[in-house]
């Protein structure tokens, strides 16, 4: 007789996978920082395993035009990257680096830290007897591979797994590739209105414990997220850098450091996240204003910040000690009414007021995510209770996830389900009916007092087992 498994668990869009840093923040503010973030190793330079630099001549004229010059060649398509590079270089950057002259030779690396291997339009990668990524051969057990854009390195089809065994390569699997689309958000500070570009997310699912293949791009084709090694970045439209992120994991602490820039090409400001298993401290090390001028400095400083654009821009401002929140905080409109005033002491907020006219509401906690009421062993208990395993399913021996979308309203009803990955024979139509059995059991979630909509997206994994 079979018997039926059901594992239910919350997924987050994005997990990113950061690395070490070693560069103080206001290395980071250099010139050669943005060009090092900016760069984007083409691909077929990664199946090369590039190692190298190119090195582009600056040339001022008095009328503040420029002239770009490579005089030291590395390849074509890091030639071409170069040039992109060093033209996103903001006014203040370059000036202070020219330092009066009128000239200046600037060095782009191109250093790939992880060899990709490429046939026929596939790019492949092996696997140890964990799963885990390796290049090391004597450690191969699995493989896997998919087609690429060579222009990109985006994916383009399904990934294919491999056991490899010592006289025969045997097929264990798919990851289905899933690509979902979506408005960006407002542009922010210094970008322009047609910048508001569609964005576009892809990943592949499967049953199996392979890493994913996640990664974004905007409709123009610039990146919005690429993984180069063990760093992490993302990209404005204009292909400039907007984060760069590293991790160090001790296995006791996750410290993850990120640097980000405005969309002008100027810093913006560095941040050290701390966690541990009952814990999670978030400390901003350095920040700039939109002119390069650094106001907050070692953790210390009075910090203000745009967020927004236009008649919803909010102006935040208030003090930094010791790299957290301190003291009171306000948010205001650009004509200077007031949207909120929080209190804070070692980084906590203690109590916050938000106002819209004459209204206000109090809170503790600025953001408040939704919730099923019972929480996440509620939620699962409940999906446990209702959620049938289609028999037709169960006839076929179908098992898989199903990935369902969905957005917890105001009012703590469901709205806007979407299957983003299936597996048929009626799992996808119950997963969807199970989730609208729980609507208006859910806390919507709360930002500054007020209850807004919130975004999820999870996994319904059926499973038979004898």
């Amino acid at each position: 007789m079979k018997k039926l498994i059901l594992f239910v668990y919350l997924l987050s869009f994005i997990s990113p996978i950061f690395s070490q840093s070693t560069t103080s923040p206001e290395e980071y503010y250099s010139i050669q920082r943005f060009v090092e973030a900016t760069v984007q190793i083409p691909f077929m330079a990664r199946v090369a395993d590039v190692q190298g630099s190119v090195t582009v001549r600056i040339i001022v004229g008095d009328d503040d035009s420029k002239q770009y010059e490579i005089v030291q060649n590395l390849r074509p398509d890091c030639d071409k990257e170069a040039l992109r590079v060093v033209k996103l270089l903001s006014n203040k950057l370059l000036k202070d680096n020219l330092k009066g002259k009128k000239k200046t030779l600037l060095v782009v690396p191109f250093f790939n830290p992880k060899p990709i291997f490429f046939k026929d339009g596939l790019a492949i990668e092996y696997y140890d007897k964990k799963k885990k990524p390796t290049t090391n051969q004597d450690e191969v057990e699995y493989a896997s591979r998919y087609f690429v854009d060579t222009l990109t390195g985006r994916i383009k089809s399904d990934v294919e797994y491999f056991e490899i065994a010592k006289k025969r390569t045997e097929p264990i699997g798919k990851a289905l590739l899933e690509v979902d689309s979506l408005d960006r958000n407002e542009p922010t500070f210094f970008e322009n209105a047609a910048d508001s570009l569609k964005m576009f997310y892809y990943r592949t699912h499967s049953n199996s414990d392979f890493k994913e293949v996640i990664g974004g791009y905007y409709s123009n084709g610039q990146a919005i997220i690429s993984y180069i090694g063990d760093k992490h970045y993302r990209y404005f439209p204009n292909g400039r850098i907007k984060q760069e992120s590293e991790l160090v994991d001790d296995g006791k602490k996750m410290v993850i450091t990120d640097y980000n820039w405005f969309a002008n090409g100027q810093m913006a400001y560095v941040r050290v996240t701390e966690k541990t298993k009952t814990e999670s401290i978030e400390k901003i090390i350095a920040v700039w204003d939109t002119l390069g001028t650094q106001i907050v400095k070692d953790g210390q400083g009075w910090d203000e910040y745009y967020e927004g654009k236009d008649e919803k821009m909010i102006i935040h401002a208030g003090l930094i000690k010791d790299g957290l929140f301190e003291g009171k905080w306000t948010g205001k409109s650009p004509n200077g009414e007031l949207k909120y005033r929080e209190v804070y002491k070692n980084g906590k907020c203690l109590n916050g007021v938000a106002y819209l006219g004459k209204d206000s509401t109090t809170y503790e906690t600025p953001s408040v995510p939704a919730e099923f009421k019972g929480g996440k062993y509620g939620f699962a208990t409940f999906l446990e209770r209702h959620l049938n395993y289609p028999s037709k399913a169960q006839r076929s021996n179908v098992s898989g996830k199903v990935y369902v979308q969905f957005v917890v309203c105001t009012d703590g009803t469901l709205c806007d389900y979407k299957v983003l990955k299936g597996i048929g024979f009626g799992c996808d139509e119950e997963s969807v009916r199970v989730l609208q059995a729980s609507s208006g059991k859910w806390i919507p979630g709360k930002y500054r007092g007020k209850a807004v909509r919130s975004k999820f997206t999870i996994p319904i994994n059926y499973q038979l087992s004898r």
